[in-house]
C-alpha cells in the first residue's frame, strides 16, 4: 500500500463498490438525545481512563485511545459480535424528501472536532450517500500551535471514516481511524491507527474480530502505533505537509483495511487490519450516507478533523494557518468530496478558537478548509451551490493523469471526476509524462458539465525541395524539431493549428525565404521550397596597407590583386579556403584561412606589416666597438648582421689607437644593405733629442710648475693691496 497513487488506484479500480447492504433505514434520528449522549460519553471516558495501565502496557506511552462519541456504546462483558441481518436498499446518489441526518447533532458550538468532512449532506441539507474504498486527507501546516495546559502542546490530525464489512448475509460496522499525535512545540509527530466495533450492541471488539499489527485494548478498540517506521517519531519544520490515507480491499477473500501516512518520507503503510472472524466477507468500502446514522448512534461520515491529544480531551489554538483538504476515490480518479462542513461528529476530541472557512484556490480549483485562529461557527464549507463539478471523458486513452492548472490528477477507466471551485482551467491530457490532450475550461459556481479531453489528431506535414540536385541535404526546423535528409521530401505529423518553421541555406543555392510559419489542418499538408543557385559578394579588406603595394587573394580558383584597400569575389553559400600575399617589402597576416559565406557573403580582414630591412659587414680589427643608429651592436668574428625598419641611421666604429669611422646609411623595405669598415691607426708621437731641456720635463712637472706660478702672482697681488697710500 506505500507504492505510489497511481499504481494503487490500479489495484482498487478491479473491483466496483458493491451497493451496501444490512441496516433498516430509520424514520427518525436514530440518535438519542444530547444529555443523554453527554452521560454516554463520560461513561466511555472514565471507562477509557480506568483501562489506561492496559492501554499504557499494550502499546506504549505514545498511544492513546481516540474517544469514541456519544453514540458509542462503553465496553461491556465479553459478547461476540452482533451482525445485523436483512438487507437495505442501496443508495441512490440524492433523495430528496428522504431523511436525512443532522450534521450538528453532535457538536452545535466550539469546542468540537474543527476540520472537513463530509457527511452525506449539503450545506442545503440535501442528502446524498457513496462508498468509496480510499478516502485520503491532507494538511498544509504554514503555522499551528496549541495551549500548553495539562495535556502539553499536543492535538491530532484525525482521518475519521466507517468501513462496511458484509459476510453472508450480515453487514459488520468499523469505525476506522488514521491519526496523527502531534507536538505542537517539539513538532514531533507520531502515528497511530484506531479500529472499533460500530456494529451494534455492546460495541465490543476482541482479537478474533481485528487483526494486524496491533492489538485489542480490553474488549474496546484496536490500536496499533507506527513505532520504527519513517515519519513516525520525527520532528518536522512549518511549513509542512501530511498526509493520511486509508485503504479498504480484499485479498483471498478477506476484507483489509491498509492504514497509511505520509509527512515527508514517502508513503508509508504502517498497518494492515484484517477481519478473521469471517472468511467469505466482503469490504464494501468506506461508507459516506447522509440518510441513516450507524447502529450505534453515530454518523457514516468521512471527517479530517484538529482535535484534541485522545482520551475525549480538548485542546484550545493558540496559533493557526493551515489548508486542510478531503478526497475520495470515486472509482476513476481521487475527488474532493461533493460537499463539506468544517467540523466533525464521530470523535470526543475537540478543539477550541479555530475559524475553519472556505478558501478555494482559484488558479488550481481546489478546495480547502483554511483554519485560522478565532471563535468559530459550525457551518457548511462548500457544496454545489458553491463549487462546479467538471466530468472529462479521455477517449481511447483508458489511464494517465489529467493537469488541471498544474495540479495533477491520476485517473483510470477513461474518466474523470473534479470538483472544482469555479474558475478558468488549463486542462491537459498527460501520457506517461507527454502532453498528448489540452484544451480550456470555464467552470461557474452550481454548474455541472461533460466534456471530452480526447488526445490530439495529428495530420501529415510534407517539406518538398525543388532545384537542389539529387542526393543534396537539407534541413528544416519546425514546432522545435528537426527534420533533415537528402530526399526531396521531408515530412512529419502535427495536431491542426499554426506553426513556425526554418530552413537551413544549402551551398550554392538560395531561398528567396529560408523562415515562415504553416497552417496545417485536417488533411494532408504540403509546402514546397525552389532553391536558385546563388553568389554572393564577399570582401578582403587590407588593414594598413602601405600605398602602391599591390597584393593578391586566391580562393575558389578566382585571382583577384591590384594596389587597392578592397578585393572583391563572387562565391555562393559555402566555407571555402583561401591564401593571401604581396611583394617582399610588406608581410601579411593571415596568408592562408577559411572564409565562410551564408547568404549576405563574407568579410575577411588582412592585416599589413612593412618588411625590415638589413644592414650587414664587417669590421677590421674586429676588436672595435660599433653602433647603429646608437644602438651597439655586437660582432662575431668582425661581421655583423642588424635587422632594421626602413630609414637612416648612423654608423660609428671606434677603437682606442685608431681613428673613429662615422657615416650614415639609409635602409629600403625588404632590402639588405653592406657596409664594410676598416679604421685608420692614428700616427705615432715624435721623437725627444734626449739634452735635458724643458722639453725633457714630463706632464706632471710640468703641472707643479704652473701650480707655483700661480702661488707666486697670487700672492704678489695681495702685496701690492696692503701697501700704503698717501699721508693727508
Amino acid at each position: 500500500m506505500g507504492a505510489d497513487l497511481t499504481a494503487l488506484i490500479r489495484n482498487h479500480s478491479a473491483r466496483a463498490v458493491r451497493p451496501i447492504r444490512g441496516f433498516p433505514r430509520p424514520t427518525a434520528p436514530a440518535r438519542g438525545p444530547v444529555v443523554a449522549g453527554g452521560l454516554l460519553l463520560l461513561v466511555v471516558f472514565s471507562l477509557l481512563v480506568a483501562s489506561w495501565p492496559v492501554v499504557s502496557a499494550s502499546l506504549g506511552t505514545a498511544a492513546l485511545p481516540m474517544g469514541g462519541h456519544t453514540g458509542l456504546a462503553p465496553p461491556g462483558a465479553p459478547t461476540p459480535l452482533v451482525p445485523l441481518p436483512g438487507p437495505r436498499l442501496g443508495h441512490p446518489a440524492l433523495r430528496p424528501g428522504s431523511f436525512v441526518i443532522d450534521p450538528n447533532q453532535s457538536y452545535t458550538a466550539e469546542p468540537a472536532p474543527m476540520g472537513v468532512t463530509d457527511f452525506g449532506v449539503t450545506p442545503s441539507g440535501a442528502g446524498y450517500a457513496y462508498a468509496s474504498p480510499l478516502i485520503q486527507a491532507s494538511a498544509d501546516i504554514r503555522s499551528f500551535s496549541v495551549s500548553t495546559g495539562s495535556a502539553g502542546p499536543n492535538m491530532t490530525f484525525q482521518l475519521n471514516v466507517e468501513d462496511v464489512v458484509a459476510s453472508g448475509p450480515s453487514t459488520f460496522v468499523f469505525w476506522i481511524q488514521d491519526v496523527a499525535f502531534f507536538d505542537t512545540h517539539s513538532q514531533v509527530i507520531y502515528w497511530e491507527d484506531n479500529v472499533w466495533n460500530l456494529s451494534g450492541g455492546t460495541g465490543a471488539i476482541y482479537a478474533s474480530s481485528v487483526a494486524g499489527n496491533g492489538s485489542v485494548i480490553g474488549s474496546t478498540y484496536y490500536a496499533d502505533v507506527a513505532n520504527g517506521y519513517a515519519g513516525s517519531g520525527v520532528a518536522l519544520s512549518e511549513p509542512t505537509t501530511i498526509t493520511a490515507r486509508v485503504v479498504a480491499t480484499n485479498a483471498s477473500g478477506s476484507p483489509h483495511v491498509a492504514f497509511e501516512y505520509q509527512d515527508g518520507s514517502g508513503w508509508v503503510t504502517f498497518d494492515n487490519v484484517t477481519f478473521p472472524f469471517t472468511s467469505v466477507g466482503v469490504d464494501q468500502g468506506f461508507l459516506v450516507d447522509g440518510f441513516q446514522y450507524t447502529p450505534l448512534g453515530g454518523y457514516y461520515d468521512a471527517e479530517w478533523t484538529l482535535s484534541g491529544p485522545g482520551g475525549g480531551l480538548s485542546q484550545r489554538a493558540v496559533t493557526a494557518d493551515l489548508n486542510l483538504t478531503l478526497s475520495e476515490w470515486n472509482g476513476h480518479n481521487l475527488q474532493a468530496v461533493r460537499s463539506a462542513y468544517n467540523h466533525g461528529g464521530n470523535t470526543a476530541e475537540s478543539m477550541s478558537n479555530i475559524v475553519d472557512s472556505f478558501s478555494p484556490n482559484g488558479t488550481t480549483g481546489a478546495l480547502y478548509g483554511h483554519s485560522v485562529i478565532g471563535s468559530g461557527t459550525l457551518a457548511g464549507l462548500y457544496g454545489p451551490g458553491n463549487t462546479a463539478t467538471l466530468r472529462v471523458s479521455t477517449g481511447n486513452v483508458s489511464t494517465g493523469t489529467i493537469g488541471v492548472s498544474g495540479i495533477a490528477v491520476p485517473f483510470v477507466g477513461g474518466l474523470a471526476n473534479l470538483t472544482l471551485a469555479p474558475g478558468t482551467f488549463a486542462l491537459q491530457l498527460l501520457v506517461n509524462g507527454s502532453v498528448v490532450g489540452a484544451t480550456n475550461v470555464t467552470m461557474s459556481a452550481g454548474e455541472y458539465r461533460s466534456i471530452l479531453l480526447a488526445p490530439f489528431q495529428y495530420y501529415p506535414l510534407e517539406f518538398v525541395s525543388v532545384g537542389l540536385p539529387p542526393g543534396s541535404p537539407w534541413s528544416v526546423t519546425v514546432n522545435g524539431v528537426p527534420l533533415a535528409g537528402s530526399s526531396a521530401m521531408l515530412s512529419t505529423a502535427l495536431r491542426t493549428g499554426t506553426y513556425s518553421y526554418a530552413v537551413s541555406g544549402v551551398a550554392g543555392y538560395y531561398l528567396a525565404t529560408y523562415n515562415g510559419s504553416i497552417n496545417v489542418s485536417a488533411g494532408l499538408n504540403v509546402r514546397t521550397f525552389s532553391w536558385q543557385a546563388t553568389v554572393y559578394v564577399s570582401d578582403f579588406v587590407a588593414e594598413n596597407r602601405p600605398p602602391g603595394v599591390v597584393w593578391t587573394v586566391s580562393v575558389d580558383g578566382q585571382n583577384v590583386s591590384g594596389p587597392t584597400d578592397i578585393l572583391v569575389v563572387s562565391l555562393p553559400n559555402g566555407t571555402y579556403g583561401f591564401t593571401a600575399s604581396a611583394n617582399r617589402t610588406v608581410t601579411i597576416t593571415p596568408t592562408t584561412g577559411d572564409v565562410q559565406v551564408v547568404s549576405t557573403g563574407a568579410v575577411q580582414y588582412v592585416f599589413f606589416a612593412i618588411s625590415p630591412g638589413e644592414l650587414q659587414g664587417s669590421v677590421a680589427p674586429g676588436a672595435a666597438r660599433l653602433t647603429v643608429g646608437g644602438a651597439v651592436t655586437n660582432l662575431s668574428d668582425g661581421t655583423y648582421v642588424v635587422s632594421l625598419p626602413p630609414g637612416t641611421y648612423s654608423v660609428v666604429a671606434s677603437l682606442a689607437g685608431y681613428q673613429t669611422f662615422e657615416t650614415n646609411v639609409s635602409i629600403a623595405a625588404g632590402a639588405a644593405s653592406t657596409l664594410n669598415i676598416n679604421l685608420t691607426a692614428l700616427p705615432a708621437p715624435p721623437a725627444t733629442n734626449g739634452g735635458g731641456g724643458l722639453g725633457d720635463l714630463g706632464g706632471t712637472t710640468w703641472a707643479i710648475l704652473g701650480g707655483l706660478v700661480v702661488v707666486a702672482l697670487a700672492g704678489l697681488v695681495v702685496l701690492l693691496r696692503r701697501r700704503p697710500g698717501p699721508r693727508r
